[in-house]
């Protein structure tokens, strides 16, 4: 009996070795795989924050605070030098006094999400892991690059059957699509003088009539007459010129396959017919790809009345608590967020 009890002792100390030599590859394991993929799914350098209000309440509502940063916090402070934090700049502006569609209920408050700039040789998912910890944060993470979905560069693809396979003919006996809708175009900017997309432009009509250089509205953006370029923080939102890879021009193809003027015997059909698009530049001229502020474009669509939201882009990798906060923010609004299927 000693023998067989012995051996049962044996048998589950080598199960339980195994286990934690199993779980120890494991980790390994995964910090290999985050280490290697880090530098091609996260933006290096930087993190998303979302401070608790009692933080917020300290900086005054401050856009951009810059190095050297205190705050008073000693646990927050003590992790801004840890890793060397050289700058926090709020994400979103956020309008309050914009007329919104629904309820303001179920508005996340976006207004303390922050982006937190840092040196580029650290690893930014342990950086995040470290702000998570803090009392005085409610989440961190590393901030995921988005990318726009590829578009076929074949000349005749504009021409594809893509209306009659969503059955955009039997729609359009029906209703010809409302002026009235708006449908945002996040992307890397849009040709909107071109001859075919001029005409459905969507126009803010406060900054049109208003005076130069002021922001007539007040929705924190300087005669944004037919929508902004976020990246270069400029009012003009058509694409950078055309380049050998096409990428240039993917917003052009995305606002003209949604909302190109149709019947009017030029170019190609809409499938909106008479809706209008609001174009929103979310990335910098010298990486048009890369869509740098893609949520930062949505908060600005749905805070300007559009109805839906077209995002042709996305990214690989792991859930984000922030752009999940702004998609519910641009939903609590009233706007609905069409996606790219990433195939």
């Amino acid at each position: 009996m000693t023998v067989l009890n012995n051996r049962v002792v044996r048998k589950k100390r080598l199960i339980l070795l195994l286990i934690l030599v199993l779980v120890r590859s494991w980790g390994v394991g995964v910090n290999a795989r985050e280490n290697n993929r880090w530098e091609t799914r996260v933006y290096p350098g930087v993190i998303v924050v979302k401070f608790k209000p009692e933080v917020v309440q300290l900086w005054d509502g401050t856009r951009l605070l810059k190095a050297p940063l205190f705050t008073g916090v000693p646990t927050l402070d003590q992790r801004f030098a840890r890793h060397r934090v050289e700058q926090i700049e709020r994400m979103f502006h956020v309008q309050a006094t914009l007329p919104r569609k629904q309820s303001t209920s179920d508005l996340p408050d976006i207004s303390r999400i922050y982006r937190l700039s840092f040196s580029t040789d650290q690893n930014p998912y342990q950086v995040a892991r470290d702000f998570a910890q803090d009392p005085h944060v409610e989440y961190a993470e590393p901030m995921p690059i988005n990318y726009i979905e590829a578009t076929p560069n074949d000349p005749q693809y504009p021409e594809q059957e893509h209306l009659v396979q969503i059955f955009a003919p039997e729609a359009w006996d029906i209703a010809h699509g409302d002026s009235n809708v708006v449908i945002a175009i996040v992307d890397n900017g849009t040709g909107w003088q071109h001859p075919d997309l001029k005409s459905n432009v969507w126009t803010n009509q406060a900054e049109a009539t208003g005076l130069p250089n002021v922001d007539d509205d007040g929705n924190g953006y300087v005669d944004d007459v037919h929508g902004y370029d976020l990246a270069e923080k400029d009012a003009d939102p058509t694409n950078a010129p055309e380049d050998d890879a096409g990428y240039y021009v993917h917003g052009t193809h995305v606002a003209g396959l949604a909302a190109a003027v149709t019947d009017n015997a030029l170019g190609i059909a809409g499938v909106s017919w008479n809706c209008k698009y609001m174009p929103i530049k979310a990335s910098y001229d010298n990486s048009p790809q890369d869509i740098s502020k893609g949520y930062e474009g949505i908060v600005y669509a749905a805070d300007n009345g559009a109805d839906v939201i077209n995002c042709s882009w996305g990214h690989l990798g792991d859930y984000s608590n922030y752009e999940q906060e702004v998609i519910n923010y641009a939903y609590a609004k009233g706007s609905i967020i069409v996606a790219a299927a990433g195939n």
